[in-house]
Parts: structure tokens; sequence; C-alpha cells
């Protein structure tokens, strides 16, 4: 059953600090578990924003972004998503 792309923030973590540094530069990142409008939870990754401003309870929008036959990046975005 297909589901929205709507949903609500249950937890999230901040990432101050990169321990690779091929990622130095993308830090602060906010990880984000979302629980979809229609139930299911799910794992992105915040696009675009402050990831110090994103709040358990915040209503957020999640896209899909196709790598390949069987990867995809997981993207949670907070402008406009309510």
């Amino acid at each position: 059953m297909p589901s929205g792309e709507r949903g609500t923030v249950h937890s999230l973590v901040v990432t101050h600090r990169s321990f690779d540094p091929g990622w130095a530069g993308e830090v602060p990142h906010a990880t984000v578990a979302v629980e979809l409008d229609e139930g299911p939870r799910v794992i992105g990754a915040l696009r675009g924003g402050n990831p110090t401003t994103v709040r358990i309870g915040n209503r957020v929008r999640v896209s899909i972004e196709p790598r390949g036959d069987d990867f995809a990046f997981v993207w949670v975005e907070t402008d406009g998503a309510a």
C-alpha cells in the first residue's frame, strides 16, 4: 500500500562532529525518524534548513531519491510541509 509524503517527526539526532573528514563540511546535520500519516515510520536525512531547529512533533514532508536499482536517499524537509 503506498504511503503519502507527509508525517510528523518522531525522533531525531543532530550530528555536530564528523568522524570522516569527507563529511566535515556537512555538519551539523540531522537524521530524522518520521511517522508518516498512514502509520509507518521511516528514517531520513534533513535536507535544507537548520538542523538545530527541527523538533519532535514538527510536520515534515518525506521524499525518496532513487540512486540505482537497490538504493535510495530518504530526504526530510520542513519548509511548507504543514
